[in-house]
Order: structure tokens, then C-alpha cells, then sequence
């Protein structure tokens, strides 16, 4: 007797283990997060003159911070609402405003990461097949970030413009396609983008990571760190990317394309410091290790919390770091 085997749960499954896998990426942030703020204190004499280290920690700071913030805002929200009665219209207001206001600078705080990532490799890449010290300062890419922020922000007011516009033309009875259409377009388009920017940066570093393998002796300590680095960085937002992707793609299916958008912005919040975090921590692998084998709680909360003293660092062979 011949018995058709049932694979329809298969796409429910395999969403579910992408939802399972970012409860997973969650906790680990917050399980490496102290070692990482360990190992970065550390080095923070060897780092302090590196802008582009001092700019992903300033990222991960961020995201913690605006991630909480956005928590207690929306439970002194609901707080306000259960014991006023929504009588405090005034505070709800203005709740809702530092809500959506924190949720947005998050979002433009993940936008940059993957901005980073990508110019980077960009410009790492052109380094490597050009490589005149003349053509790259060591200031550029952190100079890049404030022009990147106005980008981000005139690139979002205008398709908001357009939608109060078309809110006021649907009060008046207009026709609504085109702002549908072009609303749909949008997203598309800053879907496209954030995807192509995780796939392709990964990609471009290839090459430069195959002669660091093959060419060992000709580069120095300094790049060899940098280039892992922004590699593995890249290698791991492809990775997490492809992990969310049955569960953001359920959304796409059974949901508008708007709730897809807000949910691959909460991936990016629980993924984004997690990556900075495991590459800096493989990187720094010596360091991680030494913390292992002479453990001492007292030392390690002293560190976190207080000053780096010679009584609490180790003396593993020193890096030289340069990003010119």
C-alpha cells in the first residue's frame, strides 16, 4: 500500500526554527555582550586613535541603549494608559512620539551598519588593487557617517511628504493608485538594498582574503586584522541574513509589506551587535582565551566597571592595529 508522505508542515517548520534561531542570536548577544565590553576595555589603549573600531563599539552601545529606551518607553505608556484612563492625553502623546522617534533612530543605527559594512569593502577592496596611501585617509569613512545620516533621513521624508499628500487627497475623495504604487516601490527598493548590500559585501572581500591566505609573509599583522575583521563582520550578516529569511518571508506572504520592513528592522537590532561582537571577540581570540584560563570575578567586574589597572591585564603578544 502506497502512503503519500506529507511535507506540507515543512515551510511552517523551517519558519519556526528562523523565529526559534533569533530568540537563540538574542541570548547570545546578551551572554557575550560583558566579555566583549571586557576585551574591548583592554584594548582601549591600543584602539583609542582608531575611528572605524570606535565606531562599531558607539554602534552596539547604541543599539543597547535605544532598544531599552524604546522597552520602557512603551511601558511607561501603557502605565500612564491602565491608571489614567487615557486622561493624560498629553504624555500618551508625547510617548508615542519619543517611541516612534527611538524606533527610527534605531533603524537608521542598523541602515549605517550595513552602510559600513559595504563601504568598507568597497574601499578595502580598491586599496588592495590600488594601493596608493595617497588616495585613503584614515578619518574618511567616519566622515562619511554624517552625510550617510542626512541620506537616510531625506531619503525617508520624502516618500512621508508623499503619503500626507496623498492622505489629504484621499480625504478629498482623490484617487489613491499612484501612492499605492509608488509606496510598494519604496519598500521594494529598500528591501533590494539592504539585501544586496549583505550579500554582495562578503563577496568583494574574497579575493582580498585569498592573498592574505595565499601571501602570508608580504602582509602585515596591522591588515591582516583589519581585513578579518570586516570579513568576518560581513560573512556573519550574510549568515544571519539567510537564517531570517523563512521568517521574514512568511511575513511577506501572510502580511504587508510595511510589517515586513518594521520585522527585518527588529532582526537587525537582535543580529547587528551580536556580529560586531563574536568578530571583535574572533579577533581578539588570545585575549578571550587568557580571560578563560585565569577567570576571577572580582578582576572582571573590575574592569567593566572601573579602570585597567597592570594587576588586571594580561600581556598576550601585542597587536598593531592601522586602518591606512
Amino acid at each position: 500500500m502506497n502512503t503519500a508522505i506529507d511535507f506540507s508542515y515543512v515551510p511552517d517548520l523551517i519558519s519556526y526554527s528562523s523565529e526559534m534561531a533569533m530568540w537563540g542570536f538574542f541570548i547570545i548577544s546578551y551572554l557575550t555582550l560583558p566579555i566583549y565590553f571586557y576585551v574591548h576595555k583592554m584594548n582601549r589603549h591600543q584602539e583609542k586613535d582608531l575611528p572605524i573600531l570606535q565606531l562599531f563599539h558607539k554602534l552596539v552601545k547604541m543599539s543597547y541603549f535605544l532598544f531599552f529606551g524604546i522597552i520602557f518607553i512603551l511601558g511607561l505608556i501603557l502605565w500612564i494608559a491602565k491608571t489614567y484612563d487615557f486622561k493624560e492625553k498629553f504624555f500618551i502623546v508625547i510617548g508615542f512620539g519619543l517611541f516612534f522617534l527611538s524606533f527610527y533612530i534605531l533603524r537608521m543605527v542598523q541602515e549605517l551598519f550595513h552602510f559600513l559594512l559595504f563601504l568598507l569593502a568597497i574601499r578595502n577592496t580598491f586599496k588592495y588593487l590600488f594601493p596608493f596611501r595617497t588616495l585613503y585617509s584614515q578619518n574618511s569613512v567616519p566622515k562619511s557617517v554624517a552625510y550617510f545620516c542626512v541620506f537616510v533621513v531625506l531619503k525617508d521624508f520624502i516618500p512621508c511628504a508623499w503619503s500626507y499628500c496623498n492622505e489629504v487627497q484621499c480625504l478629498l475623495g482623490e484617487d489613491m493608485r499612484i501612492f499605492t504604487v509608488f509606496s510598494n516601490v519604496y519598500t521594494v527598493l529598500i528591501t533590494a538594498l539592504n539585501v544586496v548590500t549583505s550579500v554582495l559585501s562578503p563577496f568583494i572581500y574574497i579575493p582580498i582574503m585569498m592573498d592574505l591566505r595565499k601571501n602570508r609573509d608580504s602582509h602585515s599583522q596591522q591588515q591582516k586584522y583589519l581585513h578579518n575583521y570586516i570579513f568576518f563582520q560581513s560573512f556573519l550578516l550574510l549568515l544571519f541574513r539567510l537564517i531570517s529569511l523563512p521568517f521574514l518571508f512568511q511575513l511577506v506572504v501572510f502580511d504587508k509589506l510595511g510589517t515586513f520592513l518594521m520585522a527585518m528592522t527588529i532582526v537587525d537590532v537582535v543580529t547587528t551587535p551580536l556580529i560586531i561582537q563574536l568578530s571583535y571577540l574572533k579577533c581578539n581570540v588570545q585575549k578571550v582565551l587568557h580571560l578563560y584560563a585565569t577567570f576571577d570575578f572580582h578582576d572582571f567586574l573590575k574592569v567593566l566597571f572601573g579602570k585597567v589597572n597592570n594587576s588586571v591585564h594580561p600581556n598576550p603578544i601585542p597587536l598593531a592595529f592601522s586602518i591606512t
